[in-house]
């Protein structure tokens, strides 16, 4: 099974089935294919490494990137590259996990090339997503920082609210995202919130 590695934050996208592919550079002894059991992995080379999801690989599309040109040709079945439209790219920027087609290609650019010919694009079914149960992703002293607040703007801070502040699992993180409402309660930095002030902040919302 091929193994993937994958930032924190493209965990929650791809538990929730949001993020249905990735973007990776071709293996070349043992290139993915469809039928793979795509292993996701998170704090890859690192003691914390963890495994916490598999997945049925069902589509491998070979991409050439131009970074800097902002620029993608995508292959056919029949190996017949063409250009993406703008309007698809941004698109496949958003379903991997950016905010939007600029963010995309920088994150690409740390390859420092101008033509990037040996990359793919990964698809798994969103819907056959296996979370590995007892996988613990986040503590609930950090909870707030990563789930309850979506910004640490002062003025511009975003509350994801939960009932309990517990420790997050990769099992449970489907279903707590979708108890969450989203909702503008407090417009102060994220630290400064005690849990009771923020208990008492969401109790005052909800009463509204």
């Amino acid at each position: 099974m091929p193994a993937y590695p994958f930032q924190t934050r493209f965990v929650f996208p791809i538990l929730i089935g949001a993020k249905p592919h990735t973007v990776r550079r071709r293996r070349v002894k043992r290139p993915t294919v469809p039928g793979d059991r795509i292993q996701m992995f998170v704090n890859w080379r690192t003691k914390n490494v963890v495994r916490f999801a598999i997945a049925p690989c069902i589509k491998v599309e070979p991409i050439i990137m131009y970074p800097w040109e902002r620029k993608i040709l995508r292959a056919d079945e029949a190996g017949v590259y063409e250009w993406m439209s703008l309007r698809e790219v941004g698109e496949l920027a958003e379903r991997d996990g950016f905010a939007d087609l600029l963010a995309f290609f920088d994150f690409f650019k740390q390859y420092r090339d101008e033509m990037l010919d040996d990359f793919e694009i990964i698809w798994w079914d969103p819907r056959r997503v296996e979370v590995i149960p007892g996988v613990k992703m986040w503590s609930a002293s950090n909870l707030r920082k990563v789930y309850i607040f979506s910004g640490t703007t002062w003025g511009k801070t975003r509350c994801l609210v939960g009932r309990k502040f517990e420790d997050v699992y990769a099992d449970r993180i489907t279903r707590f995202s979708f108890e969450v409402p989203h909702l503008d309660i407090y417009d102060g930095p994220p630290e400064d919130l005690s849990d009771e002030e923020f208990k008492t902040a969401w109790e005052a919302r909800r009463m509204r």
